[in-house]
């Protein structure tokens, strides 16, 4: 009997001191100011820090703490909160993009069309999928030659390929891809090398999107102990080093030869590679397609706008941009991003979509419908990779407080950002929070780090916050744990 009271004390005085732990936190805030403890934090990481922050209760709207809230930051990815919710106000969460095959004439007795047009609706996130089965329905309507030309559209956009502040030694990298108004597999190339099951074999590389537009030449073997491989890109019969700082994306007919060894235990390497035209290296997928389904094509391929006459044979519908968004943004998608803001224009304009007409709608949206002054805010992309883009931390949280009390905007906003600890960008991060739910988005280059978003904690309360770090050199691990940091206090 003794010694079942005694393990009943000791599970006791278990539980009790398990659970002193996990209020240590809150116990210290109770004891002093919130701001003095979140100050504390800040100077321990770094006393020369240039750090702004806001956070307020989103219902009675009671700042719960404010640091440089009206101090300007370059936001990086945090950018896309204000794309995606200018993109939900004027295209609409039900909004779809739509690409089309078309054809000036079809002649039933010989199942033969003149020409083929593809026209581009600027959806970016149209992928190789789709259009086999775009082709595929092109063969099921009955349809086994195509006399003329294959004629790409993707005039709903303009030329310019990427936006103002746009890193020019970037470019070739599958994050920075340009935007058009035919786009493919987000305009990249990716790569993946992995070892085969035995040393000495070839290595087990895939292309994605499959396509002959790119040559690919494989000459990695699988290796006992060592990964070591490189790539170059044989471009006009220059081989060039990759990245390159004077090569503008993928091109027709560049060959990329991957060299070297991949351990055998190792995991599957990958490489990400810009396109520098998509729209002709989608045409060229439509022409593989094309021979598996055995429609006969002998042409060209062409860039031309689709006549007022061809007719419509199949069309390709996107899902719904609230279901869309939510891929674009938990992954932090940058080519996706920018392309909303030339169809933001496009749309609103009914002419060619420009990054500078999105841009406008976009501050225009900002200064009516949030308060946010043109004058007092630089928007210069969509996905936040311009560094000319500068926003407060009170601007960010004042836009989260908008949508929030908007029913057409907030909830297909909220669910678009990633969910700390579960998904997306904030995958692997805000493991230690306690009694708290997270849904942010993140921003990171080099020297900036920032994230703004919504919490709720044990309490029911929903905190909208923006925590943004500019000008630090190095690694930026410790200023990450501090905004986990900060977020645990503002949660206690």
């Amino acid at each position: 009997m003794i010694y079942t009271v005694n393990v009943f004390i000791g599970i006791f005085l278990l539980i009790n001191a398990c659970s002193n732990k996990t209020n240590l936190v809150s116990i210290a805030i109770k004891k002093t100011n919130i701001n003095e403890v979140i100050e504390e934090i800040i100077t321990n990481t770094d006393k020369d820090i240039n750090i702004g922050i806001m956070a307020i209760d989103a219902n009675s709207e009671k700042i719960i703490f404010s640091k440089n809230a009206n101090r300007h930051f370059v936001p990086a990815s945090s950018q896309k909160i204000i794309t995606l919710a200018a993109a939900l106000h004027y295209l609409g969460p039900s909004y779809r993009f739509n690409t089309y095959f078309l054809t000036d004439n079809y002649d039933h007795h010989t199942k033969t069309i003149d020409n083929l047009y593809i026209k581009g609706s600027g959806d970016p996130g149209l992928m190789d999928t789709d259009i086999i089965k775009m082709v595929i329905e092109l063969r099921q309507m009955g349809i086994t030659n195509i006399k003329g030309n294959v004629f790409v559209d993707d005039t709903i956009f303009d030329d310019v390929l990427w936006s103002k502040g746009a890193m020019w030694d970037d470019r070739t990298r599958g994050y920075n891809a340009p935007v058009c108004g035919l786009n493919i597999n987000y305009n990249k190339i990716l790569i993946k090398t992995k070892p085969n099951f035995a040393i000495n074999y070839d290595a087990l590389i895939s292309i994605e999107p499959l396509n002959d537009f790119i040559k690919l030449t494989k000459k990695v073997t699988t290796s006992s102990l060592v990964t070591n491989t490189s790539m170059i890109i044989n471009h006009d019969s220059q081989i060039i080093s990759w990245p390159s700082i004077d090569h503008q994306g993928l091109k027709k007919n560049d060959e990329i030869v991957i060299s070297g060894t991949i351990a055998l235990n190792s995991n599957p390497s990958y490489y990400s590679l810009a396109v520098h035209d998509p729209a002709m290296m989608l045409a060229n997928i439509v022409i593989n397609q094309l021979k598996l389904v055995n429609i006969n094509f002998s042409g060209d391929i062409v860039r031309k706008q689709t006549p007022n006459i061809a007719k419509r044979l199949v069309i390709f519908q996107s899902r719904t941009l609230s279901e869309a968004l939510i891929d674009f943004i938990k992954i932090s998608n940058d080519m996706a991003s920018d392309a909303l803001v030339k169809a933001i224009a496009a749309k609103e304009n009914k002419v060619v979509g420009t990054y500078n007409a999105g841009l406008s709608l976009i501050k225009t949206f900002l200064e009516q419908e949030v308060g946010i002054r043109k004058q007092s805010i630089i928007v210069a992309d969509g996905s936040g990779l311009s560094r000319y883009n500068l926003i407060t931390p009170k601007q960010l949280v004042d836009l989260l407080y908008y949508a929030h009390n908007k029913f057409y905007l907030g909830p297909e906003l909220m669910v678009a950002l990633p969910i700390a600890g579960s998904d997306g960008t904030l995958t692997n991060r805000f493991k230690k929070i306690n009694n708290s739910y997270i849904r942010a988005k993140t921003g990171s280059m080099s020297g900036i780090n920032s994230l703004a978003g919504y919490s709720y904690n044990d309490k029911n309360q929903k905190i909208i916050f923006a925590i943004m770090i500019n000008g630090f050199i190095g690694n930026s691990y410790k200023y990450t744990e501090l905004q986990e940091k900060i977020l645990d206090i503002l949660n206690n």
